[in-house]
This record gives structure tokens, C-alpha cells and sequence, in this order.
């Protein structure tokens, strides 16, 4: 499961009226409405709405920078909050998560670019790497393709400056310390999410899709850091900490220098 940690925005919206006999005990609405397009089989709520249009455009543009056919039919469940996912699957602590096996999205959000991605990078690889991995790919493909927008964000700002600001601030995480998912999954998600996701960009940049796909394949999420460091070296002939290092040095010099230098 993949899990992200936003704001959440709609609250008791989500339930419908109380039953005389049961006052305590809300209902929650169903996902009673569904709409189908080419690759998508959403689900949500009367009254709620997704964007599918969005969701169309973003998927055609992510199949083909993963190189995947994308043509397995995404089932998207759309709920109207955390509570609301929880009264109707019992999870709720989290705003959206994948579930590869059933190629089933269940988010809160219209448009949830992160867990297609999930989706469809699990045609190549299932169950994947380790979450530093396996979580910094599909926030390295939060795009906005129908407004012509290509640069990877993490709440509206580019990867590479929220790591840049992570490193002035000294929050920015050694990635020795998130290369196992036990190990990642301890960093503040609004830290361990922006910085994978701007690493693995800077890893897809150095090496071909092809490459990087033969990594995922062999990794696994318990994997020890020991064999994910070891898999590294094999597959793409460097280590991981020069490619921290490379990374580093990356992230200096793309730097936009200050008015007036």
C-alpha cells in the first residue's frame, strides 16, 4: 500500500442523513455512480464528481514515459474523505492507495496522478523495490500534462527546489537512512515523498528506462539494505552513495542563482 499525507479537505460531507433507529450511527453514502472511459471504471458518490478527462490526458502521457500499454482497465474509487474510505473499506488513514493485484485506485482526491502511476508501473514490476524506489517513481511523474506543465511536484512546487530547501534547512535525509521502506517509512512523509521522488528523477535522467525497470523487477519492499545496495552496483555499475553524491552535486548546479549574481 501506498500512502500520502495531504490535507483533507471534505469532512462529515461525507455521510448521508441519520437513521431514525440508529442516531449514533451514520450511513455512508455508496459509490453508486459510475462513469467508464478508455481506461478508467470510476466509482463515486452522488453529488461528488471526478475528473476523467484529466485522468485520460495524464494517462496516456505516463504510459508512454514509463513505456507500458496501459491497456488494463483502472478501476478508480473515489471517496469524499478519509472517513468516508474508512466507513466504507476500513481504511482511513491515509488520502489514496494502490492495490496492483485488483489494478483498483481508492483516493479522496478528482485527480490522483501519484497511484495511477503506482498502477501502471506495476505491469513491470509487482510487487517493486523498496518504498525510496517504488514511491519516488510515481511522485517523479507528478505532472500535469492537460496544463502543459512536465515538471515533477510535490505540492505545487518542483522536487529539486523542495529538496534544495531541505538541504538549507538541514532536513534533507542521507538516502543511506531511507533505503529501506522500515527506513523511509520513519522520515516525515512531507520530506521522505519530495526527496525520493526528486533522486529517482535524477536516477531515471542518468540511466535508460530499460535499466532502471531491470532494478525495480529485482528488487522487493523488505528488501535489507544490503541487497538493495548490492542490486544497485549490478545493475546500474555505480554505487548508490556516489549516486547520492552525483545527485548532490546536481541539485548545486541547477540551482537558480539570486537577482543581481
Amino acid at each position: 500500500m501506498s500512502s500520502r499525507f495531504f490535507v483533507v479537505l471534505t469532512t462529515a460531507a461525507s455521510f448521508a442523513a441519520l437513521s431514525c433507529g440508529s442516531p449514533s450511527a451514520p450511513t455512508p453514502l455508496a459509490l453508486s455512480k459510475s462513469l467508464t472511459t478508455a481506461h478508467y471504471v470510476f466509482h463515486y458518490s452522488e453529488g461528488d464528481s471526478v475528473n476523467s478527462a484529466w485522468l485520460e490526458e495524464f494517462h496516456a502521457w505516463a504510459a508512454a514515459a514509463l513505456d507500458v500499454a496501459g491497456d488494463r482497465p483502472i478501476t478508480y474509487n473515489k471517496y469524499l474523505s478519509r472517513a468516508h474510505m474508512d466507513a466504507l473499506i476500513g481504511v482511513g488513514n491515509t488520502n489514496g492507495f494502490a492495490n496492483p493485484n485488483a489494478f483498483v485506485v481508492h483516493t479522496i482526491w478528482p485527480i490522483d496522478n501519484h497511484e495511477v502511476v503506482h498502477l501502471l508501473a506495476s505491469s513491470f514490476a509487482n510487487p517493486g523495490p523498496v518504498a525510496l524506489f517504488n514511491e519516488g517513481l510515481a511522485v517523479a511523474h507528478q505532472t500535469n500534462p492537460p496544463g502543459g506543465d512536465f515538471v515533477a511536484k510535490w505540492s505545487g512546487v518542483a522536487l529539486d527546489d523542495r529538496a534544495r530547501a531541505f538541504r538549507a534547512s538541514g532536513q534533507l535525509a542521507s538516502i543511506a537512512s531511507m533505503v529501506t521502506t522500515g527506513g523511509f517509512r520513519a522520515i516525515s512523509p512531507d520530506v521522505s515523498y519530495p526527496e525520493a521522488g526528486s533522486f529517482v528523477k535524477y536516477v531515471l535522467s542518468r540511466f535508460t528506462l530499460a535499466t532502471i525497470k531491470t532494478f525495480f523487477q529485482r528488487g522487493r519492499p523488505d528488501d535489507s539494505v544490503a541487497t538493495v545496495e548490492a542490486a544497485f552496483v549490478d545493475v546500474f555499475g555505480v554505487s548508490l552513495g556516489q549516486i547520492e553524491t552525483d545527485w548532490l552535486r546536481h541539485l548545486d548546479a541547477t540551482a537558480t542563482l539570486p537577482a543581481g549574481r
